[in-house]
Protein backbone atom coordinates (compact mmCIF):
# COMPACT_ATOMS: atom_id res chain seq x y z
CA UNK A 1 0.00 0.00 0.00
CA UNK A 2 1.60 3.50 -1.15
CA UNK A 3 0.79 7.37 0.83
CA UNK A 4 -2.76 8.11 -0.53
CA UNK A 5 -4.31 5.10 -1.79
CA UNK A 6 -7.43 3.99 -0.78
CA UNK A 7 -8.12 0.88 1.62
CA UNK A 8 -10.96 -0.87 3.46
CA UNK A 9 -10.66 -0.59 6.53
CA UNK A 10 -12.81 -1.79 10.54
CA UNK A 11 -12.92 0.80 13.22
CA UNK A 12 -12.89 -1.33 16.63
CA UNK A 13 -15.02 0.75 18.70
CA UNK A 14 -14.88 -1.59 21.66
CA UNK A 15 -11.31 -1.90 22.11
CA UNK A 16 -10.07 -2.09 25.96
CA UNK A 17 -7.40 0.35 25.48
CA UNK A 18 -9.86 3.23 24.51
CA UNK A 19 -8.19 3.84 21.94
CA UNK A 20 -8.59 3.59 17.72
CA UNK A 21 -7.52 0.99 15.99
CA UNK A 22 -7.74 0.95 11.99
CA UNK A 23 -6.70 -2.53 10.27
CA UNK A 24 -6.38 -3.46 7.06
CA UNK A 25 -5.91 -6.78 7.77
CA UNK A 26 -9.07 -7.16 10.02
CA UNK A 27 -11.47 -5.58 7.54
CA UNK A 28 -9.85 -7.71 4.86
CA UNK A 29 -10.14 -11.00 7.26
CA UNK A 30 -14.05 -9.92 8.16
CA UNK A 31 -15.15 -9.62 4.57
CA UNK A 32 -13.90 -13.06 3.99
CA UNK A 33 -15.61 -14.39 6.59
CA UNK A 34 -19.42 -12.79 5.74
CA UNK A 35 -19.11 -14.97 2.39
CA UNK A 36 -19.32 -18.35 4.50
CA UNK A 37 -22.68 -19.61 5.23
CA UNK A 38 -23.77 -22.88 7.87
CA UNK A 39 -24.58 -25.46 5.68
CA UNK A 40 -22.21 -24.75 3.36
CA UNK A 41 -19.58 -27.12 1.50
CA UNK A 42 -15.97 -25.76 1.34
CA UNK A 43 -12.52 -27.19 0.47
CA UNK A 44 -10.14 -27.29 3.36
CA UNK A 45 -6.37 -27.77 4.09
CA UNK A 46 -5.28 -29.45 7.24
CA UNK A 47 -3.07 -26.64 8.67
CA UNK A 48 -1.84 -27.72 11.87
CA UNK A 49 -3.34 -30.33 14.20
CA UNK A 50 -4.21 -30.04 18.25
CA UNK A 51 -5.63 -31.90 20.83
CA UNK A 52 -8.92 -30.07 20.62
CA UNK A 53 -8.98 -30.41 16.59
CA UNK A 54 -7.42 -28.91 13.28
CA UNK A 55 -6.89 -25.91 12.10
CA UNK A 56 -8.25 -25.66 8.87
CA UNK A 57 -7.21 -23.37 5.56
CA UNK A 58 -10.26 -22.79 3.76
CA UNK A 59 -10.19 -22.71 -0.24
CA UNK A 60 -12.73 -21.31 -2.85
CA UNK A 61 -12.08 -21.91 -6.62
CA UNK A 62 -8.79 -23.06 -6.24
CA UNK A 63 -7.54 -19.93 -3.69
CA UNK A 64 -6.41 -19.60 -0.20
CA UNK A 65 -9.26 -17.12 1.15
CA UNK A 66 -7.10 -16.90 4.23
CA UNK A 67 -9.38 -17.50 6.39
CA UNK A 68 -8.64 -20.18 9.04
CA UNK A 69 -11.40 -22.42 10.32
CA UNK A 70 -11.95 -25.47 13.33
CA UNK A 71 -12.47 -28.70 12.38
CA UNK A 72 -13.27 -29.63 16.15
CA UNK A 73 -12.49 -33.25 17.51
CA UNK A 74 -16.20 -34.12 18.12
CA UNK A 75 -17.07 -33.21 14.10
CA UNK A 76 -14.72 -35.57 12.84
CA UNK A 77 -16.67 -38.86 12.84
CA UNK A 78 -19.69 -40.54 14.44
CA UNK A 79 -17.26 -42.13 15.91
CA UNK A 80 -15.36 -41.47 19.04
CA UNK A 81 -12.14 -40.18 18.28
CA UNK A 82 -9.03 -40.56 20.94
CA UNK A 83 -6.72 -38.52 18.96
CA UNK A 84 -7.27 -36.03 15.94
CA UNK A 85 -4.11 -37.64 13.87
CA UNK A 86 -5.86 -40.88 14.01
CA UNK A 87 -8.58 -39.58 11.10
CA UNK A 88 -6.99 -36.24 9.29
CA UNK A 89 -3.35 -35.47 8.48
CA UNK A 90 -1.71 -32.42 8.06
CA UNK A 91 -1.63 -30.99 4.13
CA UNK A 92 -4.87 -33.24 4.06
CA UNK A 93 -7.46 -31.43 1.41
CA UNK A 94 -10.79 -32.65 2.05
CA UNK A 95 -14.75 -31.05 1.66
CA UNK A 96 -15.99 -30.17 5.09
CA UNK A 97 -19.58 -27.87 6.02
CA UNK A 98 -19.62 -24.69 7.46
CA UNK A 99 -21.21 -25.57 10.78
CA UNK A 100 -21.25 -21.71 12.10
CA UNK A 101 -19.90 -18.44 11.71
CA UNK A 102 -18.81 -15.65 13.68
CA UNK A 103 -18.12 -12.80 11.58
CA UNK A 104 -16.90 -10.22 14.78
CA UNK A 105 -14.43 -12.68 16.27
CA UNK A 106 -13.94 -13.98 12.38
CA UNK A 107 -14.05 -17.32 13.40
CA UNK A 108 -15.62 -20.45 11.32
CA UNK A 109 -16.76 -23.88 12.56
CA UNK A 110 -15.82 -26.96 10.18
CA UNK A 111 -17.40 -30.41 10.19
CA UNK A 112 -16.34 -33.41 8.52
CA UNK A 113 -18.39 -35.72 10.33
CA UNK A 114 -21.69 -33.96 8.78
CA UNK A 115 -20.49 -34.78 5.46
CA UNK A 116 -21.81 -38.38 6.14
CA UNK A 117 -24.95 -39.62 6.95
CA UNK A 118 -25.27 -40.31 10.45
CA UNK A 119 -25.81 -43.91 11.26
CA UNK A 120 -28.11 -44.27 13.50
CA UNK A 121 -30.13 -42.35 11.34
CA UNK A 122 -29.66 -44.80 8.61
CA UNK A 123 -29.78 -47.91 10.93
CA UNK A 124 -33.55 -46.43 12.51
CA UNK A 125 -34.27 -45.73 8.25
CA UNK A 126 -33.82 -49.65 7.92
CA UNK A 127 -36.07 -51.10 10.44
CA UNK A 128 -39.15 -52.88 9.52
CA UNK A 129 -41.66 -51.10 12.04
CA UNK A 130 -45.07 -53.17 12.35
CA UNK A 131 -48.19 -52.59 14.57
CA UNK A 132 -48.17 -54.24 17.98
CA UNK A 133 -51.03 -56.88 17.49
CA UNK A 134 -50.80 -59.13 20.39
CA UNK A 135 -48.25 -59.56 23.16
CA UNK A 136 -46.24 -62.52 23.62
CA UNK A 137 -47.27 -64.54 27.06
CA UNK A 138 -44.85 -62.80 29.00
CA UNK A 139 -44.97 -59.79 28.56
CA UNK A 140 -48.70 -59.85 29.20
CA UNK A 141 -48.52 -61.23 32.45
CA UNK A 142 -45.67 -58.31 33.11
CA UNK A 143 -48.61 -55.85 31.67
CA UNK A 144 -50.79 -57.45 34.04
CA UNK A 145 -48.89 -56.90 37.42
CA UNK A 146 -47.81 -53.25 36.26
CA UNK A 147 -51.63 -52.31 35.87
CA UNK A 148 -52.36 -54.19 39.72
CA UNK A 149 -48.99 -51.48 40.63
CA UNK A 150 -50.25 -48.26 42.83
CA UNK A 151 -49.75 -45.13 40.64
CA UNK A 152 -50.05 -46.93 37.24
CA UNK A 153 -52.89 -46.02 35.29
CA UNK A 154 -52.51 -48.25 32.11
CA UNK A 155 -49.17 -49.90 30.20
CA UNK A 156 -49.69 -50.03 26.16
CA UNK A 157 -47.25 -51.35 24.17
CA UNK A 158 -46.07 -48.96 21.13
CA UNK A 159 -44.30 -50.26 18.04
CA UNK A 160 -42.14 -53.09 17.62
CA UNK A 161 -39.76 -53.71 15.11
CA UNK A 162 -37.38 -56.53 13.75
CA UNK A 163 -33.86 -56.19 12.74
CA UNK A 164 -32.69 -59.20 11.75
CA UNK A 165 -29.09 -58.79 12.40
CA UNK A 166 -29.66 -57.79 16.23
CA UNK A 167 -29.24 -60.53 18.63
CA UNK A 168 -30.60 -59.90 22.01
CA UNK A 169 -28.46 -60.59 25.14
CA UNK A 170 -30.08 -62.60 27.58
CA UNK A 171 -29.97 -61.44 31.30
CA UNK A 172 -31.13 -62.78 34.98
CA UNK A 173 -33.31 -60.82 37.04
CA UNK A 174 -32.26 -60.88 40.74
CA UNK A 175 -35.13 -62.43 42.46
CA UNK A 176 -35.38 -59.53 45.04
CA UNK A 177 -37.39 -57.58 42.18
CA UNK A 178 -40.88 -57.53 42.91
CA UNK A 179 -42.31 -57.91 39.57
CA UNK A 180 -41.07 -61.23 38.86
CA UNK A 181 -42.01 -62.81 42.53
CA UNK A 182 -45.76 -63.00 41.37
CA UNK A 183 -45.29 -65.54 38.72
Amino acid sequence: MTFGSMCDLQVDKESPRKELVLSERQAKLTQAVQKFRPGQVVKGQIHRIEDYGALVNIVMKGKATGVQGLLHKSELSWDLVMRTDDVVQEGQEMDLKVVSVDVPRCRVALSLRQMQKDPLQTTMDSIQWKDTVQAPAEVEQIIQVLELTAGINSVKLGRQAEEPHTVAQVSSIPASCGILQSF
